[in-house]
């Protein structure tokens, strides 16, 4: 996450971030990416979640989906994390 931060560059690793489109439950992003200005431009983004390449990013995603599912009942990530955002100010473990 300090790479990140200090805008180095990274190797193999995405972030998932709140959508940038309502019809979107997460973003992946190649971390590198978020060096470019569209992303510095952002003042909304939120970071909540970090894996070792798109697979493991891929993983994740559907793991915290579970999680919601097993929460909430329903599979709304988006409106999951944000509540949790809201709520409690941390992403969920």
């Amino acid at each position: 996450m300090r790479r990140i931060r200090r805008q180095k560059p990274t190797f193999d690793i995405y972030v998932l971030t709140m959508p940038s489109h309502p019809g979107n439950q997460l973003d992946i992003v190649d971390a590198n990416q978020l060096r470019h200005s569209y992303y510095q431009n952002k003042e909304d983004l939120v970071i909540v979640g970090l894996a070792r390449g798109r697979g493991d990013a891929l993983n994740l995603t559907a793991r915290m989906v579970d999680e919601c599912f097993h929460r909430t009942g329903g599979a709304d990530l988006a409106a999951y994390l944000q509540d949790k955002l809201d709520h409690e100010g941390v992403m969920p473990e």
